[in-house]
């Protein structure tokens, strides 16, 4: 172990401290105003994520939805399996920084521009995963609010929060063979609550009003 200046802490030999900027590119989320929202299901229509979509480190469905046009929002302003979607604003200190980790690929929704989505590059993604969900980013984000009193977070505090990450490509590497399996697992899993939950939402509006029975 050796002293990092940086990091202000002992790391391996041989690692280095680096920056989220270093690891991927964020995106901010789409600009809308209540005028601009849309009923469910109306044609073209893509629904909007927001802070209280990002619930224990992962992105979930929220039953309080807004809809836009899906022409206002841009490519980089929805969301893609592997990003982390990152809450920049709230009006709730706690909310802040929240992060959770896009886990499906469809439908396609878009994120509010009190948010941020973060593309980690492949060798990255799972130490950066990793990084949002540690203990330390969290203090980190709650001595921020309170030490300033905002509510809202940019990109410069982010990348002011430096981590350790081993020269060596082969560690990286062996670490993310390790991750890999567990990540897929979660993803996996994900895919088949979202497709258990769709159904669900299908089938009981038809049993609560008679359409459909349960056989005995």
């Amino acid at each position: 172990m050796v002293w990092n200046e940086q990091l202000k802490r002992d790391v391996p030999e041989g690692w280095c401290a680096w920056s989220i900027s270093d690891s991927g590119t964020f995106n901010r989320g789409v600009s809308y105003s209540k005028e601009d929202e849309v009923a469910k299901g109306d044609a073209n229509s893509i629904p909007v994520y927001r802070g209280n979509n990002i619930a224990g480190g992962y992105v979930v469905h929220d039953s309080n939805e807004v809809f836009i046009p899906e022409s206002m929002a841009t490519k980089s302003q929805t969301l893609h399996k592997g990003q982390v979607m990152i809450a920049m604003s709230s009006g709730s200190k706690d909310h802040v920084g929240k992060a959770g980790l896009v886990t499906l690929s469809s439908p396609t929704r878009a994120f509010g521009a009190f948010c941020t989505s973060f593309s980690p590059k492949d060798e990255f993604r799972h130490i950066v995963y990793n990084f949002f969900r540690s203990t330390a980013y969290r203090a980190y984000i709650k001595q921020i609010c309170s030490g300033t009193g905002i509510n809202n977070l940019k990109l410069e505090h982010l990348n002011a929060k430096l981590f350790a990450v081993p020269d060596d490509s082969s560690i990286l590497s062996t670490f993310n063979d390790v991750e890999e399996p567990i990540y897929s697992q979660i993803m996996r899993l994900d895919e088949v609550s979202s497709t258990l939950q769709n159904l669900r939402d299908t089938l009981l509006p038809l049993l609560m009003n008679g359409q459909v029975k349960v056989a005995g």
